[in-house]
């Protein structure tokens, strides 16, 4: 089940293709996986553990539909999610 706030986010909850299909926080994993910040970078950056943070990633991927890491990041520029 989706949390309210990616429910209320102008309706697209359940559309794979938009912003709000990621949480806040995966959102914030992404941005800083743009940046070229290892996992370990970005778990010390947002105060988790690194395997969070690639839990996380595997999470995107699979939504967006990416093959790899690159690939989601590319995805996520394309579709605006992550400003180039």
């Amino acid at each position: 089940m989706q949390n309210e706030r990616e429910l209320n986010r102008e309706g697209q909850g359940d559309d794979p293709l938009s912003e709000a299909f990621l949480s806040a926080r995966e959102l914030e994993v992404l941005a800083l996986l743009a940046l070229g910040l290892t996992s370990d970078e970005i778990g010390r950056k947002l105060y988790i553990e690194a395997s969070t943070v690639n839990t996380h990633r595997r999470k995107m991927i699979r939504r967006a539909g990416a093959r790899n890491t690159t690939h989601l990041v590319f995805v996520a520029c394309q579709r605006g999610w992550i400003p180039l």
